[in-house]
């Protein structure tokens, strides 16, 4: 199969070992990947259904270490959407200096294999560049019905890094916002705003909360908020997926309206 409009390289943050000051660690570029690519499942399940039939709230889980060559446990997302959990597995890649570095992820069954799974033929890839402030990504996958007739999705995605510092500099937060888009066989279907605040262990659970508005024709709101541990080591975090009939516009959460200073 396919992965449609691959872009060129760009993001990437550094070690571990320098968490601190980064614009991203290994593993919030691996997290970030994995949870942007069960947005462009759940945007793709929007589409050949519908927001209403969808809304909700889905419990969600997330690990990751950002190391590549581990057991599949140690970079991988699931979220219980309805009839069946969607997992996805991240395989980040070594940075090339100057360059930048990457992360693919594929789709994992974690339901019983004589379930109904809608979702096939996942592959993602991330492309990240050196200065950590940009990501570009493509995907590709299918969606079959009950009559197991297949329908073929791409997603691309644009989103740009920032990390701010908080007025008095005792925490970090990586904001970063974006634009994605899916088409199905060259005809594109539907665009999104997405928005996201991730931030560090600072003496309190952290926080990530991803949101991707669609920008035409009926409104709609996935929105993922998860909290748990995000420091140099590993990042384990959870709490829902949500979908919900809302416009771009409509309040999301103070999250996104805290005072920093760049």
């Amino acid at each position: 199969m396919k992965i449609h409009g691959i872009f060129s390289v760009l993001l990437l943050g550094m070690s571990s070992i320098t968490h601190a000051n980064e614009v991203s660690s290994p593993q919030e570029r691996t997290a970030f990947a994995l949870l942007d690519s069960v947005m462009g499942i759940v945007s793709a399940r929007i589409d050949s259904s519908s927001c209403l039939d969808l809304r909700g709230a889905y419990s969600l889980r997330l690990f990751a270490t950002g190391v590549g060559g581990q057991r599949r446990q140690n970079n991988l997302v699931t979220v219980s959407l309805p009839d069946h959990p969607v997992s996805i597995n991240g395989y980040p890649k070594s940075k090339i200096l100057g360059i930048g570095s990457q992360v693919q992820t594929g789709y994992t069954r974690t339901s019983n294999y004589t379930d109904f799974d809608p979702v096939t033929r996942y592959v993602g890839i991330y492309r990240f560049n050196s200065t950590d402030e940009l990501v570009k990504m493509a995907a590709s996958l299918e969606l079959q019905n009950y009559f197991y007739e297949p329908q073929a999705y791409y997603t691309e995605a644009t989103t740009s890094f920032y990390l701010l510092s908080s007025s008095n500099n005792e925490s970090e937060s990586r904001y970063n916002w974006g634009m994605s888009w899916i088409s199905i066989s060259e005809y594109p279907k539907s665009k999104y705003l997405q928005r996201v605040n991730s931030s560090r262990d600072d003496g309190i659970d952290a926080r990530t909360l991803f949101v991707r508005d669609i920008l035409a024709g009926d409104s709609c709101r996935v929105k993922i908020d998860i909290s748990g541990h995000n420091s140099s080591d590993f990042i384990a975090q959870e709490g829902y997926l949500s979908i919900d009939i809302l416009k771009p516009n409509d309040p999301v959460d103070v999250f996104f309206n805290q005072t920093f200073d760049k």
